[in-house]
């Protein structure tokens, strides 16, 4: 009897084990417009709202399948959510939108949960995608955690009417050192304007970053070691301080200030991510016409003429269940690995695609109604031109943060830019237990 138990035992132990290695390698299976399920996606602000407006042209196809859409407020609300239900294994969403920056924190720490979608695009995908996303779409194992949805080049927002005024012409401004002349030549032209907006207390350290990938690094090297403390950091660090040396900046206090100046004549540019349009279009409508986009200047002639400020994909999370799992799968290639709904995307949020197809249509060309005609012509120059350096690590949050109590020492303090920086990447060297990389000058 007991030998038998024995033997029971062993045989549904086997079930078991076979059925979980199944589960784990079948995470797909066919649907059918008769397919019936519920998926829950989890995004925020208007990347919520447009997978919200895809839903009709999924149900089309798969009618039976309810489809959830929760938005957050921002990045971290949702990123805070994700992590209290990843590490509780409750309340499990199906698709998730995530920040680039945050792809390695969050997949990295919890492997488990994201599907592979390696095999699961399209064959051509790599080629009809924005090529600085590829690289950023895998973990260290290789596999691919994210379905590139968004881009964010960084340009040169400037009021084209009082550039006009105190006689600049944009196409002058090819490097950071022409747009510092500029600036004097601004300052002299209208007393109270200044070249460059932006807060000195918080968050726009990212400049920093943008200056480091036209020098081509990152805040981490290829190999993963902190870059930080390095000739492109020191040299991006100086540019953003001198800035307010030379007295051509303007402190916008924080993010609402920052739009406060954009509806007065206090401030002429904002270098930012080509997202800051879409804020433009909703919070100074009254300022249509006047703010036109440029490429970013560099510091040397044949750098970028862009650089990279935000961005984000999706992924899929393993539920432990095929049909919700391949039911989220197709409706995020509906959405995101669609001319239609991605077009949809950046008319009516300002959304710009990973997925380049988009950019040969002519639609795509149609005069912008707030920043007129050669604005969309910009951006498919911006996707080709996007540095292909950008490199992000399981620490990168944490020195987002340090570099935002640099950013502040540097601006508001006027310390001394390589010093700031070196202990910067000792302080990440030390919580880390990373190397620093061998570019330091």
């Amino acid at each position: 009897m007991i030998k038998k138990l024995i033997t029971i035992t062993i045989i549904i132990l086997a079930i078991i084990s076979c059925s979980k290695k199944k589960e784990a390698v079948n995470a797909w299976t066919e649907i059918t417009p008769e397919t019936e399920t519920t998926i829950e996606i989890w995004a925020w602000n208007i990347g919520a709202n447009h997978l919200e407006d895809t839903i009709p042209s999924f149900n089309e196809k798969y009618p039976k399948i309810k489809v959830n859409v929760t938005e957050f407020g921002g990045p971290p609300v949702l990123k805070q959510k994700l992590f209290v239900t990843l590490g509780g294994n409750s309340e499990l969403p199906n698709y998730v939108q995530i920040e680039d920056p945050d792809m390695v924190l969050i997949t990295e720490q919890y492997p488990e949960y994201f599907l592979d979608l390696k095999d699961q695009m399209p064959d051509n995908w790599s080629n009809v995608v924005e090529p600085s996303k590829i690289a950023t779409s895998f973990d260290s194992t290789g596999k691919q955690v994210i379905m590139p949805w968004g881009i964010a080049p960084t340009v040169l927002f400037y009021r084209e009417d009082l550039f006009q005024k105190a006689g600049i012409d944009v196409n002058s401004i090819v490097t950071w050192e022409d747009f510092i002349e500029a600036g004097k030549k601004l300052q002299a032209a209208l007393p109270n304007t200044k070249m460059i907006g932006f807060p000195y207390t918080v968050g726009y350290s990212s400049f920093i970053r943008a200056v480091m990938l036209q020098q081509g690094t990152d805040y981490f090297d290829k190999d993963g070691n902190i870059a930080i403390y390095s000739k492109p950091g020191i040299e991006a660090a100086k540019l953003l301080q001198r800035f307010v040396k030379e007295g051509i900046a303007f402190d916008t206090t924080d993010w609402t200030g920052t739009i406060r100046a954009s509806k007065t004549d206090d401030i002429a540019t904002i270098p930012y991510g080509i997202w800051w349009g879409g804020t433009l279009k909703d919070q100074a409508p009254e300022m249509k016409g006047k703010w036109k986009a440029a490429y970013l200047p560099v510091l040397e002639e044949g750098q970028p003429k862009t650089s990279i400020w935000g961005g984000a994909g999706g992924s899929i999370i393993n539920v432990g269940d095929p049909i919700k799992q391949t039911a989220t799968l197709e409706f995020a290639k509906n959405a995101i690995l669609s001319v239609e709904n991605q077009m949809m995307a950046f008319k009516k949020y300002g959304l710009l695609p990973a997925y380049t197809p988009v950019y040969d249509e002519e639609e795509f060309y149609e005069e912008d109604p707030y920043f007129g005609k050669g604005f969309n012509e910009l951006i498919p120059e911006l996707s080709k031109s996007m540095p292909l350096v950008a490199k992000y690590s399981e620490f990168t949050s944490e020195a987002q943060t340090l570099m935002e109590s640099a950013y502040q020492a540097i601006i508001n303090d006027m310390a001394d830019p390589e010093k700031i920086l070196k202990d910067t990447a000792e302080q990440l060297k030390n919580n880390s237990g990373l190397e620093l990389s061998k570019i330091i000058k």
